[in-house]
């Protein structure tokens, strides 16, 4: 056919030379639509499509969105292609059918998809607070079940088989893939380095019981705080930390290290707070404390005779979860103590007194307080308005059914509030306060997850990874002191935000997140290389041409639809600046740039 619909035909007869011309039109047989099935696809789906109509042929030519299809054509009047819909699409297909380069040609109205009630991005973000990270095939089950039931199975799941061994970076290595690999654990093992930050006790305080905090963390990671205070005061590796095991009430002054950990850090904190977890003034505007030095002295006596059975110092327990005993009853103060306004009576044995300490505290309302906004910090945003601290914190003090401190129901309030949720939809900007920092081992695993990094060779990754932790002075479970890796109080210099993860991220923790990312990603260049341990034959795919469906790929996943206009201008720019035919260097620098990010460095 010609570019234009007619041609002109001219004739000369050659005796006279006459010319005579005739113009004829062509009607041209464009491709006509009549009916389409199905009507709508679902997004993440590959569905087949079938199309009926009139003048199709092997020369019809199929597009949805701009982009050729294969069609098999079966007739004059049918036709059928592949619809594949990625799983953050939200706006429906446009079919457009032409034969050969006709310009004529017949679109179709769009067709729908249908998007689950769960946005693909609602869904990332959600994983993002409640996992180590997303995952594309968690992202689609969240979708299909919804938030309160993927909370019920977390909730349901068992406690992690850590590795109790004298080697403690066999321990580590251990942790660190069952929080990238264990998707049935997810959130137990998250809400479990919560609480161990908080108790912070640092491993190889007893060779033999290296992980017995962890432990206990995690198999109490959602029940009663009470329950959960008292397995680890305890337990003899605390007992051994804080100088309260084998304590003698011979001592004029019983130490008091436990007395002042146990209120300072793991319960009601320094100074007293209102309902909406702010500080609490005097009349006069002055901090009020939230206990006293008597207070300190009275639970130093409390606790004193506790021992323990048993050669911790060279039988190694398979659980890690030592308890401690009453020892010798005249190493024991059995005596009255009042602590913080309420009087523990006297007779009781050291066992059955530090219970009722760590229930005393544990009852406190400045406890609730202080944790629900500690939790909130640990697992939504660092500055939390107080009153979604305040809505928290009355369900810390009564869960519905009467119960104080339920764990389970606290985290799922916290991780279902509106202001945890608000930002789910991308459009919606964020404040300028809200997020937190990516502490080393949530920006370890979620590049590990988010990009399927398999170890290679066992081993060896987590052990990288334990490096890096070291590195980026967050080792898992190796806190240096009972402080814990940095202060939750820390903030922003010239600020007024608090950024707490912040106090670590230094130059070399930058540089330790650059050379683990390249390490595991496979990056040419990196010292002691290993073979990526990264498909990227799936990511390749996508970054052909300028690249643009690898970056929807990587804005969906890892910044659940909110990357800037600027950085994804960068990557772009970077991408195209690699050989349209090294796909795979495409896609492992796009993806090492994406993290190392600003952007990605903080949650929001």
């Amino acid at each position: 056919m010609p570019a234009a619909p007619f041609v002109t035909l001219t004739a000369t007869d050659v005796d006279t030379s006459v010319t005579s011309s005739l113009v004829i039109s062509f009607v041209k047989y464009s491709p006509l639509i009549s009916n389409i099935s199905p009507s709508h696809v679902a997004a993440g789906a590959s569905t087949i499509v079938t199309v009926t109509g009139a003048n199709f042929g092997s020369f019809t030519k199929a597009f949805v969105n701009g982009q050729e299809v294969s069609a098999s054509v079966m007739s004059s009047t049918s036709l059928t292609f592949t619809a594949t819909v990625p799983s953050t699409s939200t706006s429906g297909l446009t079919l457009l059918l032409q034969n050969d380069n006709d310009p004529l040609q017949q679109a179709l109205s769009p067709i729908t998809v249908s998007v689950p009630s769960i946005s693909y991005d609602a869904a990332s973000r959600f994983l993002q607070q409640a996992s180590w990270g997303p995952t594309p095939a968690l992202i689609a089950h969240v979708q299909s079940i919804g938030f309160d039931a993927y909370l019920k199975e977390q909730f349901a799941s068992q406690e992690d088989p850590y590795v109790t061994d004298t080697n403690f970076m066999q321990t580590t290595a251990n942790l660190w893939m069952i929080a990238a690999t264990h998707e049935q654990s997810q959130l137990r093992t998250k809400v479990s380095w919560a609480w161990y930050k908080l108790f912070a006790s640092p491993g190889n305080t007893v060779n033999s019981i290296s992980s017995a905090v962890p432990e206990i963390t995690n198999r109490d990671a959602f029940g009663t705080f009470t329950s959960l205070l008292t397995d680890v005061s305890l337990n003899v590796e605390m007992g051994m930390f804080l100088n309260y095991c084998f304590t003698d009430n011979a001592s004029a002054e019983p130490d008091e290290n436990f007395a002042r950990e146990v209120m300072q850090l793991f319960t009601i904190g320094a100074n007293k707070l209102n309902d909406d977890g702010t500080l609490a003034h005097d009349q006069d505007g002055v901090v009020i404390p939230a206990y006293t030095q008597d207070d300190v002295r009275s639970i130093a006596r409390a606790v004193t005779g506790l021992s323990y059975s048993g050669d911790v110092w060279n039988n190694n327990d398979a659980e890690g979860l030592i308890p401690m005993v009453s020892g010798s009853p005249g190493n024991h103060d059995s005596g009255s103590a009042l602590v913080l306004g309420t009087s523990l009576p006297s007779g009781m044995d050291a066992q059955t007194e530090l219970k009722q300490v760590v229930a005393l505290l544990a009852s406190q309302p400045n406890t609730g307080r202080r944790l629900s906004a500690y939790l909130i910090h640990e697992l939504v945003t660092s500055n939390p308005s107080p009153d979604y601290v305040k809505r928290i914190a009355a369900v810390w003090a009564n869960d519905g059914n009467g119960s104080t401190g339920n764990i389970q129901a606290v985290v799922k309030a916290i991780l279902l509030d509106d202001e945890a949720r608000r930002l789910d939809d991308p459009s919606v900007e964020a404040p300028y306060n809200f997020g937190r920092m990516r502490d080393s081992e949530n920006f370890a695993t979620t590049v590990i997850r988010s990009f399927g990094v398999t170890p290679i060779g066992g081993v060896p990754l987590w052990g990288a990874a334990n490096d890096f932790g070291h590195i980026s002075h967050e080792g898992a479970w190796d806190a240096p002191s009972v402080f814990g890796y940095y202060s939750d109080n820390y903030g922003l210099p010239g600020t007024t935000l608090r950024a707490p993860e912040a106090q670590l991220y230094t130059s070399d923790a930058i540089s330790a997140r650059a050379h683990f990312v390249a390490y595991i990603f496979g990056l040419p260049g990196v010292p002691n290389p290993v073979p990526s341990s990264v498909d990227w034959s799936k990511w390749a795919n996508l970054a052909a041409n300028d690249g643009g469906p690898l970056l929807d790929a990587i804005n969906h996943l890892c910044f659940h639809g909110t990357m800037s206009a600027e950085l994804r201008s960068t990557l772009q720019n970077n991408l195209q600046s690699i050989s349209g035919t090294d796909l795979i260097t495409r896609s492992q620098q796009t993806a090492y740039l994406a993290v190392m990010s600003p952007e990605f460095a903080v949650e929001r």
